[in-house]
């Protein structure tokens, strides 16, 4: 419409960006697993041990604290596995066909069985602030291969709602995994939101 009025111009631009937001691609879904703070304290703790002794000259110890730091770096690692492995064994279908409304009382979407997601791992040591706070993006695609050859979207719905529990999975491996390695005890945080290493304070 070269001969739009300015009023009827703002109108073409809403338009045009209701419909590019409708249309936007989701190219992935980032399962972020972060433990709590204490457990990248511990970690930076560990750290700064190994470099103290190693300054006097104590290579053996130093090295101790490495490979504990390393164990902590195992343990978050494996949490992150193990919640990953949580969603693709409850939001691992694809959804094919129409889900959102029904006809004759019935639904004419399906799910698929998927061959399992591909994920893109990568891990960061600190925040946005430069703190420390080890953590580890886990970029799934947002396409997975179906039994039948087809590659398809993930069931985001499902991949959302598994969330929490995916979280309480990998948060438990980690737990135990640094429990049985490096003897960590554990406490509730006063606000009950989850679990801090004893004798790290607030």
């Amino acid at each position: 419409e070269p001969e739009a009025t300015a009023e009827r111009r703002e109108e073409l631009w809403a338009e045009a960006v209701q419909k590019a937001e409708r249309q936007s691609t989701v190219f992935f879904y980032d399962a972020t697993f972060s433990p709590v703070k204490s457990v990248s304290l511990l970690h930076a703790g560990l750290q700064a041990a190994a470099h103290t002794a190693e300054a006097r000259g104590q290579h053996d110890l130093a090295q101790q604290y490495r490979n504990a730091a390393e164990a902590v770096w195992e343990g978050i690692r494996q949490g992150s596995a193990a919640s990953l492995e949580y969603l693709v064994e409850h939001a691992g279908d694809a959804r094919v066909g129409y889900h959102g409304g029904q006809v004759e009382g019935r639904s004419t979407g399906r799910w698929d069985d998927a061959g399992g997601f591909v994920v893109a791992r990568f891990e960061q040591h600190t925040n946005r602030e430069g703190e420390p706070a080890l953590h580890i993006h886990q970029a799934i695609l947002n396409r997975q291969q179906c039994k039948d050859g087809e590659w398809r979207a993930i069931d985001s719905r499902a991949l959302f709602r598994s969330r929490a529990g995916a979280a309480a999975v990998g948060e438990r491996t980690m737990m135990e995994h640094l429990t049985r390695v490096l003897g960590v005890e554990w406490v509730q945080r006063a606000d009950g939101n989850g679990w801090e290493i004893k004798g790290v304070e607030p």
